[in-house]
């Protein structure tokens, strides 16, 4: 008489598969976001490993003070020189910023706040509500859409960051609402309000390319002063005439050109 075999045990992951597919797709989209959201606040700040007793972290505080998101631009023409006897640093570094702003110190300070700037297409009423759209930068993020609209019944503009999703799936989202829905809608949270010729002319939300002009002499005198980066910690005893020569010789090939080195110009057409 034969024996029947025994039951084999089926495996745990045979048994529940179903279940743990379910869970790995449950789980899938919140790991892909919070990815998403890593990236996107992921920064390498210098000043998180610099020592702060570093005569470079003062520089460094200096710098951020004077230049705006770390970065600057360098203009030089002939003849254009330290002492500058014909005036024409200080012409020009009146003509790089406006001594009439097109906004109020209120604005302004929106408008640097999340970096605003208009496009030439104002994507006007994209959204249904007669708005007028804005690029900006957010927390985390320098690619941020804004846009202004009236409120009749207050007799004020309002300015909202847009809620949407810059991302594929939000593309086609907003693709199958645009041809089947009726059309796009522009939901946003509400971060300013503003007089109303700012709704009729966005234009005058526009950040200022430049926080502040500094020359050269002034750079030099500032850096060398008593209360200034060069005179700090090892350097703190140094006379005027010394700290100058540091200052030199720091700006040599920066912000002060080198002697004796031939400069290609650059036009800017």
């Amino acid at each position: 008489m034969s024996k029947s075999p025994a039951p084999q045990s089926v495996p745990f992951f045979a048994r529940r598969a179903l279940l743990v597919l379910l869970i790995v797709v449950f789980f899938v989209p919140f790991a892909l976001r919070g990815a998403r959201m890593s990236l996107q606040n992921m920064k390498n700040d210098i000043k998180d490993w610099l020592p702060s007793d570093f005569p470079e972290t003062t520089e460094l505080d200096w710098f951020r003070d004077q230049f705006l998101g770390e970065q600057f631009v360098l203009v030089s023409w002939d003849n254009c020189t330290l002492d500058d006897a014909d005036g024409s640093i200080e012409k020009f570094s009146k003509l790089l910023i406006p001594d009439e702003p097109r906004a109020s110190d209120e604005v302004r300070e929106v408008s640097v706040k999340y970096g605003l700037y208009t496009l030439d297409d104002l994507k006007e009423n994209w959204g249904g509500r007669n708005e007028k759209w804005l690029c900006g930068k957010t927390e985390g993020s320098t690619n941020q859409w804004y846009f202004v609209v009236m409120n009749e019944e207050e007799e004020h503009a309002e300015l909202y960051r847009w809620r949407g999703a810059q991302t594929l799936l939000g593309a086609i989202q907003r693709g199958w609402r645009s041809r089947f829905g009726g059309g796009n809608i522009a939901e946003g949270d509400l971060v300013a309000t503003l007089p109303p010729e700012y709704y009729d002319d966005p234009t005058r939300l526009d950040a200022p390319l430049f926080a502040s002009v500094t020359a050269g002499p002034a750079v030099l005198a500032q850096m060398i002063r008593e209360d200034g980066p060069i005179r700090q910690g090892a350097n703190a005893d140094v006379s005027e005439e010394e700290a100058r020569e540091i200052a030199m010789e720091r700006l040599s090939g920066t912000l002060i050109g080198r002697d004796r080195v031939s400069w290609e110009p650059v036009g800017l057409d």
